[in-house]
């Protein structure tokens, strides 16, 4: 019984570091850009001859990558602990 809890132990320092990893991931690709558009609307709204300032924005693509990288840290995450749970089992039946 206490393979199953060491191995919980490192499923959950495997999982916080993945799902780090895809929170620098997604500062780098969802957040640095949001500041980007920011700069550009700060600049049209100072020079209305740039454009309209709400061009700089897709609120869609925005909220599809929130989307996209929550599943991309849970999903993997949760996958591998359901995987442990049934090789504990399998491991605690043989002994």
């Amino acid at each position: 019984m206490r393979s199953g809890r060491n191995l919980f132990r490192l499923w959950i320092l495997l999982s916080v570091c993945w799902i780090a990893l895809v929170g620098v991931h997604a500062y780098r690709h969802w957040w640095i850009p949001r500041q980007i558009a920011i700069h550009c609307a700060d600049a049209r709204k100072a020079s209305p001859s740039l454009g309209d300032p709400s061009e700089c924005f897709n609120p869609t693509l925005a909220a599809l990558a929130i989307i996209d990288y929550a599943a991309e840290a849970i999903v993997p995450a949760g996958l591998m602990l359901m995987i442990g749970f049934v090789g504990v089992s399998l491991i605690s039946r043989r002994t």
